[in-house]
């Protein structure tokens, strides 16, 4: 019975996953349109956008693998999973409703960012995987292939 509760949660997981990273691809599309009149700013969120378009489609494939691995889902982690992608819907509407100033997106991008890279952290992976191709798709989502703490706005401008 536990395993069959573990491997559901780790399924909800992966599926809250793979919701936060079309949030995450929708708001970055959503600033590429904002900011179509800075063309550098428009191409770095398109390619924002796209990346997690993949990131999405990584865990897509981890979930058709979740019988292949095992790793750990601590309820603080899907918790966390929940948490992100409550804030991502909160802020995908305020962005639709109020345009941000890109200084801002970058902020609120960053914060994301962090606490996607901090949910990633808490997710182990614990026993075997047992072929190479689930260990690389597991260490690219666990290292955030975009990182926005080291770009700032003014770059844009």
């Amino acid at each position: 019975m536990s395993e069959m509760k573990d491997m559901m949660t780790r399924k909800i997981f992966l599926d809250v996953c793979m919701g936060i990273e079309k949030l995450c691809a929708e708001l970055y599309h959503c600033y590429s349109k904002i900011y179509a009149d800075i063309p550098e700013a428009c191409s770095f969120w398109k390619k924002a956008a796209l990346d997690k378009e993949n990131l999405r489609k990584q865990y897509e494939v981890l979930l058709r693998l979740l019988n292949e691995i095992e790793f750990d889902v601590s309820a603080d982690s899907l918790k966390r999973a929940y948490c992100i992608q409550n804030q991502l819907l909160k802020l995908l509407e305020h962005t639709r409703n109020s345009k941000p100033d890109l200084t801002t997106a970058f902020s609120k991008s960053a914060e994301i960012e962090g606490s996607l890279e901090d949910m990633h952290a808490h997710a182990s992976i614990s026993g075997k995987i047992p072929c190479a191709s689930c260990s690389r798709y597991w260490t690219k989502l666990s290292i955030p292939m975009l990182t926005l703490r080291n770009v700032t706005p003014s770059i844009f401008m």
